[in-house]
């Protein structure tokens, strides 16, 4: 088996529709809970190849994997009686990706 290291960047975006689910807890009145009105939600961001690692002869089922870091800015649009609980994100995370066919 083989390690090898890739220097990758891979630029994305991304738009959809989505609906937030939402629940309310203060002292001394009752709970709320609900889901926001039909919204939209965009993306784009850069991730980044650190390492891939796979058999040097690729049969059938020999696993493997790729591991990724990612900075994504996020913004999201939902609204409850004309109430935004929308907002914006900047996210930085790690991706581990696994194929084991």
């Amino acid at each position: 088996m083989a390690c090898t290291i890739a220097l990758s960047v891979v630029p994305y975006v991304g738009a959809g529709l989505m609906v937030m689910r939402y629940e309310q807890k203060v002292d001394f009145q009752d709970d709320i809970e609900g889901r926001t009105d039909a919204g939209w939600s965009t993306r784009a961001g850069v991730r980044f190849l650190i390492k891939t690692h796979e058999p040097t002869r690729r049969a059938a089922g020999d696993p493997y994997w790729r591991a990724h870091a990612f900075l994504e800015a996020q913004h999201m649009s939902a609204e409850v009686d004309d109430i935004d609980l929308g907002g914006n994100a900047v996210v930085i995370g790690f991706r581990m990706e696994f194929d084991f066919n």
